[in-house]
């Protein structure tokens, strides 16, 4: 086979992930050398980093996608909830949480929609009586609460819903100086809204100390 057509499909496959927030993926600067690495590859390598940092990396679906894939038990009640978590389908959330009798779920739900930057989800989520300064049980956020993790993550929208539904400020500040000093981390190359946005979370949470 030729290698410049097997350079062709890899580079297809890794275009048909989304990155969001302004953020272009390098193949060669997260390892991926080989040639035909699948695009779910690359979402696994991501998926190790402890935060993405702005950079949201999923595969393309919609919502009916996801709830085939459950009908066909090829995709679990709880995977299909944090896939909806992630690339922000409210309706599936609203269908999904439900069926979940475990207020840790939920709370874990409130963090990935914070985490991801989906404010609506947030919204209902916060609607819904849950916590907005619980902490998480989850390693590797241990500890952290829904707004440290979306200041960390750039998350403009989300922190100024937070912020204004009232939530404990206190240590967001860093988290989000954190967040921004690995804007220039290889693979994450973020762009100037992106950098923006950074600005803007360290400067109202700043204006709180």
């Amino acid at each position: 086979m030729d290698h410049e057509s097997d350079e062709s499909k890899t580079a297809a496959r890794i275009s048909e992930c989304e990155c969001q927030a302004g953020c272009q993926l390098d193949p060669e600067s997260v390892g991926i050398q080989s040639v035909g690495v699948a695009c779910r590859s690359l979402s696994l390598i991501l998926g190790k980093l402890p935060l993405t940092f702005g950079c949201k990396v999923t595969a393309m679906g919609t919502a009916n996608d996801i709830r085939r894939k459950l009908a066909l038990g090829r995709m679990s009640t709880s995977g299909a909830l944090s896939k909806a978590l992630e690339q922000g389908h409210l309706d599936l959330v609203i269908e999904l949480l439900p069926e979940f009798d475990d207020a840790s779920v939920s709370l874990d739900a409130l963090f990935r929609a914070a985490r991801y930057g989906h404010v609506q989800i947030v919204d209902y989520l916060v609607r819904q009586g849950i916590d907005i300064n619980g902490r998480s049980a989850s390693r590797p956020f241990s500890g952290v609460t829904p707004l440290m993790l979306a200041a960390a993550e750039g998350r403009l929208e989300v922190v100024q819903y937070l912020l204004a539904a009232g939530a404990d400020h206190r240590l967001a500040f860093v988290w989000a100086q954190d967040g921004y000093a690995r804007t220039e981390w290889p693979p994450r190359k973020f762009s100037p809204e992106q950098r923006r946005r950074y600005h803007e979370i360290i400067h109202r949470l700043g204006c709180l100390k």
